[in-house]
């Protein structure tokens, strides 16, 4: 398995997911993933920033980057970063986004961002 120091990567994808389309980007920096996730707007109205820690289980996170606390960001990036074992830049900009999709749409994310570790 390659982890984000070996290679240098950029993805774009759109999922269906029902009546929604979001298009995914996917950033291999060294040491981390940056992923954009949004609607056709393509606007950038949110970043937050997940790590694990030794201190604890569950990955420390926190925006970076929004006006609000967008706490399914935060808990996205979160399960994402620990799943992966780096840090985690997620921005997500669904805006009308059914967001009762979002775990189908957290799956599709730690798929396509498995895709490319194991192809980088």
């Amino acid at each position: 398995r390659r982890t984000p120091a070996d290679a240098m990567a950029d993805v774009t994808r759109r999922i269906q997911l029902g009546e929604s389309t979001v298009t995914v980007q996917i950033i291999i920096l060294g040491g981390a993933y940056y992923v954009w996730a949004g609607d056709d707007q393509c606007m950038m109205d949110s970043l937050t920033l997940a790590i694990q820690t030794p201190y604890s289980e569950i990955p420390s996170a926190r925006e970076l980057l929004g006006s609000e606390p967008d706490t399914a960001a935060r808990g996205t990036a979160a399960r994402l970063a620990r799943k992966l074992g780096v840090p985690v830049l997620l921005s997500l900009n669904v805006g009308e986004f059914d967001h009762t999709m979002m775990p189908l749409l957290e799956k599709e994310l730690l798929s396509t961002l498995q895709g490319v570790i194991n192809t980088a």
